[in-house]
C-alpha cells in the first residue's frame, strides 16, 4: 500500500519502520546523497513514493519482508524417481536411502540414465576404500562378476563403535532391508567372502 506522508523525512528511521508496519525501509535525501538502511530484513522487492520541493527531492522505498527460510535453497537434495520400476535400479534405491538418512552429497545427475559402474567411476572411485570408520555412512559397491566392473551398490552406516555396520540390502528392485554385518568377520556386505567390496564414505 502506498503511503504519502508529508514531512515524513523529519522522522527518524525507527519511526519510519513503525509507520511502514514493521518492514525494513530505506530513505534518502538526494540533497546530500545519504541513505540509511535497516538490515533487519533482506533488501528485496518494493514500493516507492515521494514528493518534490523547489530545492530537493525526498523519497523512501519500503522494502517488503522476505521469508528468511522460504527463499533459501535447501541443502537436502531431492530423492530420485525410477523411470522403469521393472528394471534393476539399486543405484536409485541407494541414493534415496542416503537422502533419507541425511546425506547432503549423495551424488549428481539422473541415475536412470547411467550404470552403477559409470556412477562409481565418474563420481566415487577416487573416494573408495576397503573399510570405514565408526559413525561413517555412504555407499558400498560390489563387483559381483569379479571382472573389475561395479555391478551393484547399496547404502551403509557404521555403528558408533565401528564393530558393526548396517547395509540396506536390495536385489535392485525390492525395497531395501537393513542387514547388520560384523566388521571383523565380514567386510564384504552381502558379497560375503566373494569379491572385495568398496566403501565410499559420504560424511
Amino acid at each position: 500500500m502506498k503511503m504519502f506522508l508529508e514531512g515524513f523525512q523529519e522522522l527518524d528511521h525507527g519511526e519510519l519502520i513503525k509507520v511502514n508496519g514493521g518492514y525494513a525501509t530505506i530513505w534518502a535525501d538526494t540533497t546530500n546523497n545519504t541513505a540509511v538502511q535497516n538490515n533487519g530484513y533482506s533488501n528485496a522487492g518494493s514500493l516507492g513514493s515521494g514528493y518534490s520541493t523547489n530545492s530537493s527531492i525526498y523519497g523512501y522505498i519500503a522494502i517488503g519482508s522476505v521469508n528468511p527460510y522460504g527463499n533459501v535453497a535447501s541443502a537436502v537434495p531431492a530423492e530420485q524417481v525410477c523411470t522403469n520400476p521393472d528394471d534393476y535400479h539399486c543405484d536409485i534405491i541407494a541414493y534415496n536411502e542416503a537422502v533419507e538418512h541425511g546425506v547432503s552429497n549423495p551424488g549428481t545427475g539422473d541415475w536412470n540414465k547411467v550404470t552403477v559402474n559409470t556412477i562409481y567411476e565418474n563420481q566415487f572411485a577416487t573416494k573408495a576404500g576397503a573399510s570405514f570408520s565408526a559413525n561413517q555412512k555412504g555407499y558400498i559397491f560390489y563387483d559381483d562378476g569379479n571382472d573389475g566392473t561395479m555391478d551393484h551398490m547399496e547404502y551403509f552406516e557404521a555403528s558408533a563403535d565401528g564393530h558393526h555396520y548396517t547395509v540396506w540390502t536390495t536385489d535392485g528392485k525390492n525395497n531395501p532391508t537393513p542387514t547388520v554385518y560384523d566388521y571383523n568377520s565380514d567386510i564384504n556386505g552381502h558379497a560375503k567372502t566373494g569379491t572385495i567390496a568398496k566403501f565410499v564414505v559420504l560424511q
